[in-house]
């Protein structure tokens, strides 16, 4: 959410001096003029709307006392700063508030600027609910203006509030009559053996516990994670499972469909998985090894991400595909919280139905710490697969992941570093498998899609990878298997490049300090002056030069 402090605002009045307000308005900020008072009071009930559509969207400024730049001679625009009408402000604030619901913590403050007084009033995005106006209407911002919000929006934003949360809301239903005698006994059993408790609890206290029950009250998370079907179907609606299995010319093995609650639908899902993940067995140095197609934690992890994180508020059905060398979970709901099929594996985690993920981790099925994504990359990478691939299609959420025979070399190595195995050090390990290089800038580039600061961490790896070592050619820096582990890596060719040659050093030095001079690079390269090295370093596909700045600096084209 934007934060407008009192400089902030002194900037923005500085900068109408010389711009006119029509491109200084966005989507936080909105300028108004008023002749006097009595205007500012006829216009309270559109200073609402205004202050509703800031909240909704992403907070911001509302500056009284600026006349639109159209109104002015061009290029004349410190005339647009023509000063706000005296006015009390605690009763401004409480006029507008009047009018809002639920009222929020707007602040009215009066700055003076070039000897005029400007009304400034600062509006707070509101995340945990949406803010209307008395009169029923909800209003955005967009761009520069403000629309109204239709009911199937109001409905969308409400959902997305991070505040929150379906599963959490209260039934208006006896426990005894709704939950499933064998789910509720299977989990207090499991409870009690977690807990190390001998005496057995009453069944109230019980569901208390677990989050499944609130002051007593059934929550749609309890009905949904230890309910009977019918009442699940009864109270919250058509909620469905399926796992397929299909061979690659598309005959079904496994095609089951069910209903039920999330705890049947862990353990028959996990059947289904259990039945159609062969394991696959190699030979190496006389030791015989087997790996799963696909690591059950991956499953697990996934499986459990689409339970927490669907929209249990539409009808809609989660999906198991597995189809040739790959599994495809599906989730009703889009990305929440701000969590995007980009940044999924480094944003901190966000649990769409909070209740039902409390429940959930009480079992250990769900991490409290956000790990599950990272773990699957974990549980990919070390068997020589891709990363898991999120998507969002027709409001869905998708996880896509490789299922098919092993890369040896890369699971053998993991398994015998496996304490010194992470994210960046199995990235190296899949990216020359085979191949015998990668280019440092495409490893970083995939990196940063999981690790926060990918070149720290590839320093670090790269020392605690066997078998490779860095070098460079004019395309620029690269990793290599080293002769020795030709054979070890399944690698036909040597990578030919200079090990410790000039391309290396150079593009070391530019990268550990973000930009270098060509008289500092002359050195690095072994010229005598500085045009010497600018004449090659214009040649370099990796550098880029900093325009207009004197002396000219040399960068990364990565930035």
């Amino acid at each position: 959410m934007p934060h407008y402090s009192i400089d902030d605002i002194r900037g923005i009045l500085e900068l109408l001096e010389r711009h006119s307000s029509e491109t200084l308005e966005d989507e936080s900020t909105e300028f108004k003029e008023f002749v006097d008072a009595a205007a500012i009071q006829s216009a309270l009930r559109d200073l609402a709307e205004d202050v509703s559509a800031l909240a909704n969207k992403k907070g911001g400024v509302i500056v009284i006392g600026i006349r639109d730049g159209k109104h002015v001679t061009r290029g004349h625009w410190s005339d647009q700063l023509v000063g706000a009408p005296e006015y009390d402000l605690v009763q401004l604030k409480e006029r507008i508030l009047d009018k809002l619901q639920p009222r929020i913590d707007l602040t009215v403050v009066r700055l003076v600027h070039l000897q005029k007084a400007f009304l400034v009033l600062r509006v707070p995005h509101r995340q945990d609910t949406l803010v209307g106006t008395t009169s029923g209407r909800y209003l955005i911002r967009v761009g520069r203006s403000n629309r109204g919000l239709s009911p199937h929006e109001i409905t969308n934003l409400i959902k997305s509030q991070t505040a929150f949360d379906w599963s959490g809301e209260a039934l208006d239903v006896e426990p005894s009559h709704a939950l499933d005698p064998g789910a509720l006994r299977a989990a207090l059993h499991e409870f009690r053996k977690r807990r190390k408790i001998e005496s057995i609890p009453t069944t109230g206290k019980f569901l208390e516990a677990i989050g499944a029950t609130k002051n007593g009250q059934l929550t749609k998370g309890g009905l949904l994670f230890l309910g009977r079907e019918d009442a699940i179907q009864s109270h919250l609606g058509h909620i469905e499972y399926r796992f397929s299995w299909r061979t690659t010319s598309g005959a079904f093995i496994v095609n089951d469909v069910w209903h039920g609650c999330t705890w049947w639908a862990i353990e028959r899902a996990k059947g289904h998985f259990d039945r159609c993940n062969t394991y696959y067995h190699f030979e190496h140095e006389g030791r015989k090894h087997s790996a799963p197609i696909l690591d059950p934690s991956a499953f697990h992890e996934a499986f459990l991400n689409a339970l927490v994180h669907r929209d249990y508020s539409t009808d809609g059905m989660i999906t198991i595909s597995f189809i040739g060398d790959r599994i495809t979970i599906t989730s009703p709901g889009g990305f929440y919280g701000g969590v995007t099929a980009d940044n999924i594996a480094l944003h901190e985690p966000r649990h769409r139905n909070k209740a039902l993920a409390r429940s959930l981790m009480i079992y250990n099925q769900v991490d409290r710490a956000g790990a599950g994504v990272p773990r699957m990359n974990l549980a990919s990478l070390k068997y020589g697969r891709k990363l898991p691939v999120f998507k969002e299609v027709f409001g869905n959420v998708e996880v896509t992941m490789q299922a098919h025979l092993v890369r040896e070399p890369v699971f053998l190595l993991a398994m015998a570093n496996e304490k010194k195995c992470g994210l960046p050090e199995l990235l190296i390990l899949n990216a020359v498998c085979e191949t015998g290089f990668v280019c440092l800038l495409d490893l970083a580039r995939e990196l940063g899609k999981v690790v926060g600061d990918p070149w720290e961490a590839l320093s670090q790896a790269i020392r605690r990878v066997p078998g490779i070592e860095q070098c460079a050619t004019e395309a620029g820096p690269f990793l290599r298997v080293n002769a020795e582990w030709l054979t070890f890596f399944k690698v036909s060719r040597f990578f030919d490049a200079h090990a410790n040659g000039d391309h290396l050093a150079l593009y070391k030095y530019v990268r550990n300090h973000g930009a270098a001079t060509a008289a500092e690079l002359a050195s690095v390269l072994g010229y005598a002056n500085a045009t010497q090295a600018a004449s090659v370093l214009r040649n370099v596909p990796y550098l880029t030069r900093t325009p207009k700045v004197r002396p000219s600096m040399w960068q990364l084209k990565e930035g």
